[in-house]
């Protein structure tokens, strides 16, 4: 019923034909979406058809023509094809302010107290179990050389998200090892470094406890489960491309394995190997002298098969760009 009232209030059974062949008298009628009943519709779409006797049904419609679509703008746009470089990027992406404005918060002071939050996060744990060392220097000692190592690393990748943020800017999309997986990370020194340092404070406390076996295994056991956020912690080192929520830029571009997909607005992606083997065999080589963005753009963005990876580049490398990160060539 509700049905048939509908459709009912979607025509008007008593149209006639000077309604949509008299120019004056061009009267609308009401039809479904997308479908618009006009004069145009009633002089080139037939006779009515099977809705109804004559002036009182329409013939079978069809959507009224609509203006052909051009090419998308990063198809037609001279200002868009050709090489990439830095001043297409520039051109075609004036504001620039509040990016600028990330990427300067990135490199500055606050990155101290956030390496300080860091450092007080993964020792204080270990600050609970020294008592329960009596003498054992050494094992103290251990235990902080390990979580040096874990900062080291908080550096490292610190500088290689710097370096990210300083290209972004420049129109370069720095492509990262993916870590979004669990078989991505999980043999990465990383994580590693803080099994070992999970492991070592499990074994410690459980053979310093007074007690039976039994009971300094199962001490060991539960150190080790209390410890288990510093795998996050590590993890949230090693995953530069990470979000909490949304797709990064890069895992965007990785899922939809498309690395040119910015290409219309001037980005250019290049792969961190080609990134560090330009540093390393190219510009360090020539006295770190002449430097120009323009030379970023000619990497790829994909890896050399083969190519063995590099540790602790971030450092250098953002020391470097530091000092060309306005540069306008």
């Amino acid at each position: 019923f509700f049905s048939c009232l509908f459709f009912s209030t979607m025509y008007y059974p008593d149209a006639r034909d000077d309604d949509y062949t008299n120019p004056s008298n061009p009267t609308p009628v009401v039809t479904p979406v997308g479908m618009q009943h006009n004069e145009y519709n009633y002089k080139h779409n037939g006779t009515p058809g099977p809705h109804g006797p004559h002036n009182h049904g329409m013939a079978p419609l069809r959507p009224a023509p609509s203006m052909p679509l051009g090419p998308p703008r990063h198809m037609s746009d001279p200002e868009r094809e050709g090489p990439l470089c830095l001043q297409k990027f520039l051109n075609l992406n004036p504001n620039l302010v509040d990016i600028k404005k990330k990427r300067d918060s990135t490199l500055g002071w606050m990155r101290y107290i956030k390496a300080a939050l860091f450092a007080y996060i993964l020792i204080s744990p270990m600050l609970a179990f020294i008592p329960t060392l009596g003498n054992e220097g050494w094992v103290v000692a251990l235990a902080f050389i390990i979580m040096g190592v874990i900062m080291i690393y908080y550096v490292e990748f610190w500088c290689r998200a710097e370096i990210w943020w300083m290209c972004i800017c420049r129109g370069l999309i720095l492509d990262y090892k993916k870590t979004h997986e669990l078989k991505m990370w999980t043999k990465h020194p990383v994580i590693l470094t803080a099994l070992v340092f999970m492991i070592f404070c499990g074994i410690m406390v459980g053979v310093g406890k007074d007690g039976s076996t039994w009971d300094q295994i199962v001490t060991g056991v539960l150190t080790v489960i209390s410890l288990l956020f510093i795998l996050k912690l590590c993890l949230s080192i090693l995953a530069l491309e990470a979000a909490n929520r949304l797709l990064t830029v890069n895992l965007w571009m990785y899922f939809l394995d498309d690395p040119e997909l910015l290409k219309g607005q001037g980005f250019k992606t290049i792969h961190q190997n080609e990134l560090y083997r330009w540093y390393f065999e190219d510009f360090k080589k020539r006295g770190k002298r002449d430097f120009r963005w323009d030379e970023l753009y000619m990497l790829a963005d994909k890896a050399i098969p083969g190519q063995k990876e590099k540790w602790f580049w971030g450092f250098q490398i953002s020391r470097q760009l530091r000092k060309y990160k306005d540069y306008d060539f």
